[in-house]
């Protein structure tokens, strides 16, 4: 919405977007709380985090609330992954969907590092603090080629630049 007063100010408003969400402990209960690219939640448990649940944002875990309400600020370490997030939403939606969960997981350190949760495998994918198209593409042919090769992966780690995976164990049973 846009509003021009003549020879004065023209006021912009500009509608918040989700990016993702997060699941969090409200008043005994865990509802959604959903956080645009700049890190602020504007949604608890209401119609604003229902609408990024069903966008086809991932879930953001790992992340810690206090007391989790409109307004809160996400960690500004997590500002990268935002960014990630947001560019993924404009520019690969289809891509972005295929998550369902992200995990922040942080380093002895310092920083962070990503836990991802591909929705149609039964792996978790462990990958620097960088979320961009080219990991994501380069984890989905992976996962084609495992699948194709009947190897079943726990865990596919893209940390080093190689990608490495640790097998499944039998079970005996």
């Amino acid at each position: 919405m846009s509003k021009r007063f003549p020879d004065r100010l023209e006021i912009l408003v500009v509608e918040r977007s989700a990016v993702a969400f997060a699941l969090a402990e409200v008043d005994g209960r865990t509802v959604p709380i959903a956080f645009d690219r700049e890190g602020v939640v504007f949604g608890v448990g209401g119609n604003e985090s229902s609408v990024a649940l069903a966008a086809g944002g991932p879930v953001i875990s790992g992340i810690f609330f206090d007391h989790p309400g409109l307004g809160t600020r996400l960690p500004s370490s997590l500002a990268g992954l935002l960014a990630d997030l947001d560019k993924l939403k404009k520019e690969s939606p289809a891509l972005l969907e295929t998550l369902s969960e992200v995990r922040v997981q942080k380093r002895a350190y310092g920083g962070y590092e990503l836990i991802v949760y591909p929705a149609r495998a039964g792996v978790r994918v462990r990958i620097g603090s960088e979320l961009n198209e080219e990991v994501l593409r380069y984890m989905m042919l992976l996962l084609d080629v495992l699948a194709s090769e009947g190897i079943a992966a726990d865990e596919i780690d893209f940390r080093t630049g190689t990608a490495s995976y640790h097998a499944k164990e039998a079970s005996s049973g």
